[in-house]
């Protein structure tokens, strides 16, 4: 059974290497990185460089130097994510995937990934057509405060569903995945979960997903286009989120519960007529398998 929590407050609406320096290092060798460029051709102080550093150094911090504010626009893709660590925007970077590279991927079982005030757009999963065109979470604990994932595809062709191809636009989780505070906006994938596509736990508390979607499929054998805001075939937790105007071509404009055989719901007060989930999938329902 693959359960799916709403909470009280849950609507739907339409609306809309090398290190610039270590502040400080502590006894297990975890540091402060400070990240001096928004490069990104493999020199000293970019962001590439600081997460290579914190992945040998578990548990560190990656600031961005003060005056530092803009864009990295990525001619490559990061290094994988391997470990603990901290990264936090300020509010005031974004890392742009210019529609051919994924910004974050992210395997580190057993660990913990905090991003915090950072800005994910214009990702894509085209370089290995896994879905998670924002952020791959493949193993360990992921939270994400006050980010932004927009204009993020997962339009990959795909051959097997099993395989995630054409999912999950703004982010794929099959770890640990919790989100505060954070918008999905204008995210899309080819199959399922234009938002979010949710294998593993999933917690979204004060968090807005707006105008993602899901596009028709070429596969003789998997529906197409369902779960135009989230996908969900693991467990998720929904408290004080907005769902708005999401779009599947199939079903579940705003959640398709995948593979849930029974649905709770925690709710006290009437959602609509869309019972807060579909918005607008062609046939306006949504969907549990």
């Amino acid at each position: 059974m693959m359960p799916l929590f709403i909470r009280c407050g849950v609507f739907a609406s339409l609306v809309c290497l090398a290190l610039a320096c270590t502040l400080s290092a502590s006894a297990s060798g975890a540091a402060t990185i400070t990240v001096t460029s928004l490069a990104d051709d493999g020199g000293a102080g970019e962001l590439g460089a600081a997460i290579t550093a914190a992945n040998a150094s578990p548990g560190s911090t990656i600031t961005f130097a003060s005056g530092i504010n803009g864009t990295i626009t990525l001619t490559s893709a990061l290094p994988t994510i391997t470990a603990g660590m901290t990264i936090q925007g300020a509010y005031v970077i974004a890392v742009d995937g210019a529609a051919e590279y994924r910004p974050f991927y992210i395997n580190a079982p057993g660990a913990s990934v905090t991003i915090s005030g950072l800005t994910i757009r214009n990702g894509s999963d085209e370089a290995d057509n896994l879905g998670g065109a924002g952020i791959y979470m493949e193993a360990g604990s992921l939270t994400l405060v006050d980010c932004t994932l927009g204009g993020n595809g997962a339009n990959g062709i795909h051959t097997l569903y099993q395989n995630g191809t054409g999912v999950g636009g703004g982010i794929f989780n099959n770890g640990t995945a919790s989100l505060t505070n954070c918008a999905l906006v204008g995210n899309c994938a080819e199959l399922s979960g234009g938002g979010i596509y949710n294998g593993g736990a999933l917690e979204l508390t004060n968090c807005t997903l707006a105008g993602n979607f899901t596009s028709a499929a070429p596969d003789p054998f998997y529906k197409p286009g369902v779960g135009g805001g989230i996908e969900n075939v693991g467990s998720a937790t929904l408290t004080n989120c907005t769902l708005s105007e999401n779009i599947a071509l199939d079903v579940g404009g705003g959640i398709d519960n995948g593979r849930q055989v029974e649905q709770f719901f925690h709710v006290r007060r009437p959602l609509g007529p869309d019972l807060g989930f579909a918005h607008l999938a062609l046939n306006g329902r949504s969907q549990t398998r």
